[in-house]
Formats: structure tokens, C-alpha cells, sequence
């Protein structure tokens, strides 16, 4: 069994007194955590497969973005300076190229952005968007 500890970060926990380690410790091993703590409670490094130094780093709990139009990331910049309030700001600005979205369109846009999801830390969306098969299939 492959095993890996993240020592020397500032860990954030979501366990039942939300516990912040300033300098802490996560080991898992097969994707599941087996173990969070303070670095004077770490095990001992030779228990471990891997070890990663991860001093000056924050290790927390993905984030989840609970409503997301994936695909509406070809629309970014469209709709500078416009109004969110009236039917001629927003809205118009985006609705002749949406209605001209296809099936193929969504793919590329959906990986576009997944991979930016992931980069700031972005572990699960639902997405409200058309095309509900190929945005899954992109995923």
C-alpha cells in the first residue's frame, strides 16, 4: 500500500472544531487520509513511501462550487462595462452567441474550465448549464 505525508504546512481541517495546524501534518495512503496533526505529533518519516516538504503552503479541503455554466467561460470579456440589471446590458450581450452554441463547442470550453477550477482549488461543481451530456462527457 503506496502511503504519503504532506509535513511542514499550514493544514485547515473541517473536523468538528475546524483545527488549524500552523504547522502540520496529513498522511494518506490509496486516496484516504489516515491521519492530520500537529508536526510534534508527526509519525516518523521512514513510515512512509513518500514524503513532501510542503513549508510556506496551506493543505485544505477541496472547495465546491455548488452552481456553475462551465461552458460560459467563451463568453468572458464579452460583457465588459455592461449592466447585470437590464435586458440591453448582460443578458443581450451573451444571448446571439449562446443560442449559436453546438454540441462540439462544449468540450473545449468545459476542459478550459475544469483545468481553472483546479487551480484555485476547485474539487466539485454542479453544473447549470445546456448540454448536461457532453459537459459530463468533458469531465
Amino acid at each position: 500500500m503506496s502511503s504519503t505525508l504532506l509535513a511542514n504546512a499550514m493544514v485547515l481541517t473541517v473536523d468538528g472544531g475546524n483545527a488549524v495546524f500552523p504547522s502540520g501534518w496529513v498522511a494518506f495512503a490509496e486516496g484516504r487520509i489516515t491521519g492530520v496533526g500537529p508536526m510534534a505529533a508527526c509519525p516518523p518519516e521512514s513510515d512512509f513511501d513518500e514524503v513532501r516538504d510542503l513549508h510556506g503552503h496551506v493543505v485544505m479541503p477541496g472547495l465546491v462550487n455548488a452552481h456553475t455554466h462551465s461552458a460560459m467561460v467563451l463568453f468572458r470579456g464579452r460583457s465588459e462595462g455592461q449592466s447585470l440589471l437590464t435586458m440591453e446590458g448582460w443578458y443581450n450581450s451573451i444571448r446571439e452567441p449562446e443560442l449559436s452554441l453546438v454540441a462540439s463547442d462544449i468540450g473545449p470550453a468545459v476542459a478550459l474550465s475544469c483545468a481553472e477550477m483546479a487551480l484555485s482549488g476547485t474539487t466539485t461543481f454542479c453544473d447549470q448549464y445546456f448540454f448536461a451530456e457532453e459537459i459530463a462527457e468533458a469531465v
